[in-house]
């Protein structure tokens, strides 16, 4: 299975993110939606067209762990002297330039991976960043999971732009998961995929590396792909 899948049926939502990146009306933008829906998939091929017109990228990836750490998730950014610093209005003040060097001249766009979990500190740290144009945003989180106040006031007052993200089309789905597996699927392993993701492309993901697995290609044997299907369904 290649590391990075194919993006399928996300044109619209594309364009809208790197719009939002490259304009002058928003300060970035966060992305919203359940597990497995794509998210980080959309925002890593938004990362790559914002570098590809002169942009500087840095990713941060925000875990239940870091959330407990004061600048948990920012501080591979941040030197340790910033990280150490007592006084918060000089600390954010020295994150923000802190930023503005490591992008070497060019303008930065701050990628959080599941930023929901971003400790209070580093929110606000990306709050004082865009608040000051020393970044814009590229974020993901978890609809239903509650963030820091510092990330939520961002899309409230409108400094950034907020995307629900939707699982794909069947039509999207079905058109996904036969590019990888090189061939067509037809009958009950349609209606198996579908009842399984649910236009969710991890899911499509894991469900084709189950048929990948296989010993009988899948494309060739319905039978084969309904049986991996019907695994991850129990």
């Amino acid at each position: 299975m290649r590391a990075v899948w194919p993006l399928v049926g996300r044109d619209d939502e594309l364009k809208f993110i790197v719009d939002a990146l490259m304009g002058k009306s928003a300060g970035g933008v966060v992305l919203a939606g359940p597990p497995g829906v794509g998210k980080t998939r959309l925002a890593i091929e938004a990362a790559e067209q914002a570098r590809s017109n002169g942009f500087a990228t840095f990713w941060v990836a925000a875990t239940a762990t870091t959330a407990e750490i004061p600048f948990g998730a920012m501080a591979p950014l941040l030197t340790d002297a910033i990280v150490s610093q007592a006084d918060r209005f000089r600390t954010l003040a020295r994150g923000c330039s802190a930023l503005f060097e490591a992008a070497g001249g060019k303008p930065l766009v701050l990628c959080i991976d599941d930023a929901h979990l971003l400790d209070p500190l580093s929110a606000a740290l990306v709050h004082q960043a865009v608040s000051t144009a020393a970044a814009v945003l590229l974020a993901t989180v978890r609809r239903g999971h509650s963030a820091p106040a510092d990330l939520t006031a961002l899309w409230k007052d409108g400094r950034v732009e907020r995307l629900e993200v939707v699982g794909l089309s069947r039509a999207d789905s079905e058109r996904l998961v036969e590019r990888v597996l090189g061939g067509r699927i037809h009958g009950v392993s349609l209606q198996r995929l579908w009842n399984v993701t649910e236009g969710r492309p991890r899911l499509s993901r894991t469900w084709s590396a189950n048929v990948l697995a296989s010993s009988t290609p899948p494309c060739a044997s319905t039978a084969r792909a309904s049986a991996a299907s019907a695994s991850m369904a129990t």
